[in-house]
């Protein structure tokens, strides 16, 4: 009996738990949206790559940065745009990750919007205009980058593919067992990858399955897009990561994902192994755009810790080397082999960093020199990429 009693002593405090815990949720909830208080998550759950822009979505973000964000029907960050293109009309359709998406700015400081800017003044008798879309999504690998070519770029006939190849997280993305497990982070199996079958390059999405870990992630996605409570709890977390950013002198490495190996001659078989995966998928990626007909161009993004003088320094002390670029001159022998464009944007960031003593990346609430471009990288790519892609159309 005392067996008994003991175990509806204890029925009965997990009820109680289980009421408060719901009375607590629900008052939370209430005070957030009474006072309007938000920090959406832009992105769900995309059984082809993951994770995607949720269409329809908006709101402000100010985690870096500060920019009221609207993902448009097509779900992507960028202004509406007809599928059918107008007669007359040069297309350019933008691939890549947060750099493309670029939350931290508003839309019309971008580098797709001004890319576009830029190129009004550049006429032929082929075409009346040139329209931009951007496909551009945060944490997108060049396989994520492939897949959204192939299921959702390709309804719009661009006539040129600009992809945004941003080496100081692509390769790991692209091959995720180049990351061991240290503490709680481990290789992310949460997207497609490619792998190497007998020479030949196929498409792992397994992440699809369903485990433990992929239903806490969908739920936890799916979650958020509903609950501020749920919003708050990650905006915290970000706080944190940004907390942490400002702690070290090496910033640029200590934010979620980048790798400075990069930046040196491969030193082990699996840097070997990145580099080749990254370049077999930069050539299905080319081999794609020929086989729609469009042209494929390359524009090299800038690490942050490339471009400010004192990152610059300490970087090349530690990888024991006089320059940065190595991924530029690899990328752009690549590109010449097989004959697409590439323009390096790092040294012409070095040069205007240097000369007027302005950062390029980075916001006043997250930190200067670190992190994404503000307006200023922007609109200075933009720049650099118009006066290229422009000589391009104009003497082909």
């Amino acid at each position: 009996m005392k067996g008994k009693g003991s175990f509806h002593k204890a029925g009965i405090i997990f009820t109680v738990l289980c009421l408060c815990g719901i009375i607590s949720f629900t008052i939370a909830e209430a005070t957030l949206r009474v006072l309007g208080i938000s920090y959406p998550v832009f992105h769900t759950y995309d059984p082809i790559r993951g994770k995607a822009l949720l269409a329809g979505k908006e709101g402000w973000y100010r985690s870096e940065g500060a920019a009221y964000i609207r993902i448009n029907s097509a779900g992507f960050r960028d202004r509406e745009h007809t599928v059918e293109k107008k007669q007359g009309t040069y297309r350019i359709a933008i691939l890549g990750d947060s750099y493309m998406e670029a939350r931290q700015v508003e839309l019309k400081d971008t580098f797709g919007q001004r890319l576009e800017d830029y190129l009004r003044s550049c006429t032929s008798p082929q075409y009346n205009e040139i329209e931009v879309l951007s496909f551009g999504q945060g944490g997108y690998s060049t396989t994520d980058e492939l897949l959204t070519l192939r299921h959702h770029v390709w309804p719009y006939k661009p006539d040129m593919v600009l992809t945004a190849i941003f080496h100081g997280n692509d390769l790991v993305d692209n091959f995720p067992k180049i990351n061991t497990c240290q503490g709680r982070e481990c290789p992310d199996y949460r997207r497609p990858f490619y792998y190497w079958d007998e020479g030949q390059l196929k498409l792992d999405s397994s992440f699809r399955n369903w485990t433990f870990e992929s239903f806490k992630d969908r739920m936890l996605l799916t979650g958020v897009q509903y609950s501020r409570t749920l919003e708050v709890l990650n905006k915290a977390m970000r706080v944190i990561n940004n907390w942490r950013v400002k702690q070290y002198t090496n910033f640029a490495f200590q934010e979620t994902g980048l790798s400075e190996w990069v930046y040196a001659p491969p030193r082990s078989a699996l840097h070997h192994e990145a580099w080749a995966m990254t370049e077999g998928i930069l050539e299905l990626l080319t081999e794609e755009i020929f086989a729609h007909h469009g042209e494929p161009f390359w524009a090299l993004v800038t690490n942050p810790s490339q471009i400010d003088p004192m990152q610059r320094r300490d970087l090349k002390e530690r990888l024991g080397v006089d320059t940065l670029d190595y991924p530029e001159q690899r990328i752009m022998k690549l590109g010449g082999k097989l004959h697409v464009p590439v323009v390096p944007l790092v040294y012409a960031f070095q040069k205007y960093v240097d000369e007027h003593q302005e950062y390029l990346h980075g916001f006043p609430n997250y930190r200067m020199g670190a992190g994404h471009w503000n307006e200023k990288g922007h609109d200075l790519a933009a720049h650099l990429v118009s006066e290229k892609v422009c000589a391009y159309l104009t003497t082909r």
